[in-house]
């Protein structure tokens, strides 16, 4: 992984008069200080390690999403989903475009608009309704004794 950085700071340089551009620097975006022994440690926000940290998460349900559907439906568990655990609520033709919508939310989420939490709360929304084979069936027209029940007709007093 490359960080872009416009100078490094040696750490001799935080004993010095150059402590206060260091910081300014991290202020501004990520700094690198090379130690004595030639590692480079990185100075950020806390707001950009958090949302780096939370892109990791959601990378890494992608991860075992992809490897969930790389087995066949019958051997899949909810477990194989990991935190998208809900995930194994949704048919084929859902869980295809629930992967295609969280793969666009997390490009979108690296180029710096976080999405990926609510379309997560949508999709977990449509797993719970999914997996009440009642409220299917119900939609599905599958059930008798349904009837619309249409508007009454406001009066023209």
């Amino acid at each position: 992984m490359s960080v872009a950085t416009h100078h490094i700071y040696q750490s001799s340089d935080l004993a010095g008069s150059r402590r206060k551009e260091i910081v300014e620097a991290a202020q501004r975006g990520t700094t690198l200080l090379r130690t004595p022994s030639g590692d480079a440690l990185a100075f950020l926000p806390r707001a950009e390690l958090e949302r780096l940290s939370h892109i990791r998460d959601h990378a890494l349900g992608f991860v075992m999403l992809e490897s969930a559907l790389r087995r066949p439906r019958a051997e899949r568990r909810a477990t194989d989903f990991g935190a998208w655990a809900f995930a194994s609520s949704l048919d084929e033709e859902q869980l295809a475009e629930f992967r295609d919508e969280v793969s666009d939310a997390l490009m979108r989420a690296f180029s710096g608009v976080d999405v990926v939490d609510s379309l997560l709360d949508e999709w977990r929304a449509t797993a719970a309704f999914m997996a009440d084979a009642d409220a299917v069936a119900a939609l599905d027209g599958g059930i008798e004794g349904f009837h619309e029940v249409l508007r009454p007709e406001e009066s023209e007093d």
